[in-house]
């Protein structure tokens, strides 16, 4: 019975999504979006910018097995800018000029905790322009 009702528990913490609510407010029209997970270990793009301003990148859903994390790079123009554990949520705001190279590389990683998933499941992630 124990068994039964962990593996419930599990469903339903694999189906969750966590959708920050800041990300759509704040990144206005998106640019490209990503996910790592079922869709993929590693994700690695760069996004060649068109406009001087404020550039935005967030997560926006997560429903990756509780014993897989990811973790994000962003660089401007080859300098890292960002480097974080985005399996919670994950959210930040780039100053980039006419010509600057955006490049995001997320991965995959063990988390540690002991629980057998059916599904990786995935996470989302989007590079918008800020509309501020």
């Amino acid at each position: 019975m124990k068994k039964v009702i962990g593996f419930i528990i599990l469903l339903i913490i694999s189906s969750v999504t966590i959708q920050p609510a800041y990300a759509q407010s704040q990144c206005g029209r998106f640019l490209l979006e990503g996910c790592i997970g079922n869709c993929g270990e590693s994700f690695l793009v760069t996004y060649q910018v068109f406009k001087d301003g404020a550039y935005c990148f967030s997560t926006v859903n997560n429903s990756l097995c509780p014993n897989t994390g990811a973790k994000v790079a962003i660089y401007l123009n080859e300098d890292l800018i960002f480097n974080d554990d985005m399996t919670d949520g994950a959210f930040s705001e780039i100053n980039a000029k006419k010509d600057d190279t955006i490049t995001i590389e997320a991965m995959l990683f063990p988390t540690g905790l002991e629980i057998a998933c059916i599904w990786l499941g995935e996470l989302h992630f989007q590079l918008g322009q800020s509309t501020n």
